[in-house]
């Protein structure tokens, strides 16, 4: 009996410290658009359509964030997931994300509404780290992106 347990411990830590033939990054590509779906107090309420390929032969779930989010260079909060997002095993589509910011900002951000009303386009950045699981492992995947959108994109 110990030798099975022995066995079954010394194939669990092959697999956990073998690393890159177990797990491979998620990618986190391009976001397509942003859909604000509401502004109420100082949360803001979005849909993030990202590029987003899981090159694993599991699923992967995403289920936290701790992401920077800048409108114009002015930072607008934190961006939070609203409920984890489940990736297909080696998938790439374009993944709706439902999130929300917090933020204490908000007030720069309307104040300078009326300057960002009269520009042509709108820089959004963000940058930061997502938890994601796959096969009881946990691991911040890196997001960075940026996006310039013309006001006829917001809310579309």
């Amino acid at each position: 009996m110990s030798r099975f347990i022995f066995r079954g411990v010394m194939c669990w830590c092959i697999l956990c410290f073998s690393g890159c033939s177990l797990y491979e990054d998620v990618k986190v590509g391009k976001l397509d658009s942003v859909d604000i779906n509401s502004i109420q107090g100082n949360h803001v309420n979005a849909t993030l359509n990202f590029q987003i390929e899981n090159p694993n032969p599991y699923s992967i779930t995403l289920f936290e964030s701790d992401v920077l989010l800048k409108i114009d260079g002015i930072p607008a909060g934190t961006i939070v997931l609203l409920e984890p997002v489940k990736l297909a095993k080696n998938s790439k589509s374009t993944v709706p994300i439902q999130v929300t910011t917090e933020t204490n900002e908000l007030e720069s951000i309307l104040g300078n509404a009326m300057a960002l009303m009269f520009k042509p386009e709108i820089l959004i950045e963000a940058g930061g780290y997502v938890q994601a699981k796959g096969l009881g492992l946990v691991k911040n995947v890196p997001v960075q992106f940026e996006k310039r959108i013309t006001k006829n994109q917001v809310g579309q």
